[in-house]
C-alpha cells in the first residue's frame, strides 16, 4: 500500500476522532442548556431556532 494511502487514512481516523470530541462537548452543552431551562421555566424546545439552526 502507498504512503500517500496511509497518509490518508490516518487524516481521515485523526478527523473522526475530532468530530467524536466536539460531539461529545455538544451533547454536553446540550445537557446544561436543557438544566438551565428547566431552572427558568422556559420551553426546552423551540421550533424556529432548530430551524434557523438547520438553514446557516
Amino acid at each position: 500500500m502507498s504512503n500517500k494511502l496511509e497518509s490518508y487514512r490516518s487524516e481521515i481516523v485523526s478527523l473522526n476522532h475530532q468530530i467524536l470530541d466536539l460531539l461529545s462537548k455538544r451533547g454536553e452543552l446540550a445537557q446544561k442548556m436543557v438544566k438551565k431551562k428547566l431552572k427558568q421555566g422556559t420551553r426546552i424546545y423551540d421550533p424556529q431556532r432548530e430551524k434557523k439552526c438547520l438553514t446557516t
